[in-house]
């Protein structure tokens, strides 16, 4: 196994990192399966585990514990807390001190704020009193030894993050499919000494779903694309370790054939080499290098770069969810909108396109692509899809009715978050008061956006008069189960609409 330092953290972690969320654990069988498999990986040199509260249901830090307590090698953890879930120092506390418990250590290695969308939440989380000082709180505790974050934004946002000298290390997405857009990051966190770990390394599995038209970055070394892909990435010396959701001991061991070997700087610089040159030779594909921007930008204030590489989701199956929906036309504006939303975040005003047709985006493209037209493509689809804030106003307010004293919310959930954070926003006099329901026994009298989460049994003695279903994939089943409520005089209320996307918390 290959081992980099990180950052200035004094640790030396695994070129590989387990990424614990595509587990088939659902079962006790399976649960048993993902312990061995990560302690296949322990023993292989792995070191370094990502996982969560809220991976899995729950179920990645009980497979993580049972791992651990099987192996007396040293291994670090994660744990996390987002802004989603937790918004005071005392929250987040709690929740370090839940995943401690649950995985069953007393010290978590690395703390991540978890999904940081922008520079303006970054300076949510870290205002007095907010999530950073729960987890500065942890760490003088000595319940974890340093503060990082996983991030989710603009490049600049992300360089301004990272130049603010509170984080020890970020989580950040890169592949061959981002390299060029992303650079500046790496470049500007091995300058401050932050150390870098990646995830969606294979594209979120686009990058093999599509093997024959990314075997172009494979040398004569490579048995497969993916090996290919996360030895493009440890290429580059800044990286000290790349995540993978690795699912069963074939996935593990593939990974483990790009970095059980020494890699030359020679071999490196024809690694990236190749895949710049491959990408320039896919019609129409953005390869991330914002000269569309240059001079000013877009004087209609469109992120043109942002929006031509979100626009890639169109040339290949895979590599985000499906959120279980089956539609061709679907699927693809979940493509565009899923990487906008999660590389950028990115939500349209509205559907209608401030294009002014000037070309001055054209002009500067090094691959010619027809940005005009694909920018009025894409605003057709965030019109059609629900995807643009004009529409959320829209359907929050018609499902928000101020006329109601009090309004549920089903299920509890990260998702859930999102519409409060709407709600609050767009309603901000609204009267209501709110309260979340949820069937998760676990959850109960823990609290969601500063809301307590409560035993549906109350609904009956608590009679709000309106139920919002909060959830986008499971939002008819849902509706199935608790629809007689109605018997009782209780609204219960679809959010989206048929063809919408989901607004945020992707």
């Amino acid at each position: 196994m290959l081992y980099r330092p990180f950052g200035k953290t004094g640790k030396m972690l695994s070129a590989l990192g387990i990424g614990t969320t595509r587990f088939p654990a659902k079962t006790g069988a399976g649960i048993e399966n993902a312990v061995r498999l990560v302690l296949e990986a322990i023993d292989n040199g792995v070191n370094y585990i990502d996982t969560s509260h809220s991976y899995l249901g729950g179920r990645a830090e009980e497979i993580v514990g049972a791992a651990l307590r099987r192996t007396g090698k040293e291994v670090y953890v994660t744990v996390k807390s987002s802004y989603a879930n937790d918004r005071t120092a005392d929250e987040c506390y709690s929740r370090i001190c839940a995943s401690l418990e649950h995985i069953g250590i007393k010290k978590a290695h690395f703390f991540i704020m978890w999904s940081v969308f922008s520079y303006s939440d970054f300076l949510k989380m870290t205002e007095r009193g907010g999530l950073y000082d729960g987890a500065l709180r942890a760490k003088k505790e000595g319940l974890v030894d340093h503060i990082c974050a996983s991030l989710h934004c603009t490049v600049n946002d992300m360089i301004k993050i990272i130049e603010s000298g509170l984080l020890e290390g970020i989580t950040i997405t890169y592949s061959v499919l981002n390299q060029k857009m992303m650079d500046r990051v790496l470049r500007r966190a091995a300058e401050l000494n932050v150390g870098i770990v990646t995830m969606n390394t294979l594209g979120g599995g686009l990058i093999p779903q599509n093997e024959k038209t990314f075997s172009f970055i494979k040398t004569e070394g490579d048995a497969t694309v993916s090996r290919a892909a996360l030895s493009f990435c440890y290429a580059h010396g800044e990286i000290t370790t790349m995540l993978s959701g690795m699912a069963n001991a074939g996935e593990l061991h593939d990974n483990l054939g790009a970095v059980l070997r020494v890699m030359d700087r020679a071999e490196a610089e024809k690694r990236i080499e190749l895949a710049e040159k491959g990408f320039e030779g896919i019609t129409g594909y953005c390869t991330g290098c914002g000269y569309c921007m240059a001079d000013g930008g877009c004087p209609a204030g469109i992120d043109t770069a942002a929006f031509m590489y979100s626009y890639n989701g169109i040339f290949f199956p895979g590599g985000v969810p499906d959120f279980r929906r089956t539609e061709e036309r679907m699927l693809e504006n979940i493509r565009i909108c899923y990487r906008l939303k999660m590389s950028f975040n990115i939500l349209p005003e509205s559907g209608e396109n401030p294009c002014l047709e000037c070309g001055n985006c054209e002009k500067k493209c090094t691959q010619k692509i027809q940005i005009i037209k694909r920018v009025r493509e894409m605003y057709r689809r965030f019109d059609e899809s629900g995807y643009n804030k004009k529409h959320i106003i829209k359907k929050i307010t018609e499902a928000f009715d101020n006329n109601h004293a009090k309004i549920g919310l089903w299920p509890a959930s990260v998702y859930t978050s999102f519409i409060i954070d709407y709600v609050r926003e767009i309603l901000p006099g609204l009267g209501a008061e709110l309260f979340i329901f949820d069937k998760n026994e676990k959850l109960r009298g823990t609290v969601n956006s500063g809301i307590k989460i409560q035993n549906p049994a109350l609904l009956p003695r608590i009679k709000p008069d309106a139920i919002v279903i909060t959830n986008y994939n499971y939002e008819a089943d849902i509706y199935e189960s608790i629809k007689h409520y109605e018997n009782d005089g209780i609204k219960v209320v679809k959010l989206h609409d048929k063809n919408d996307l989901p607004w945020g918390g992707f």
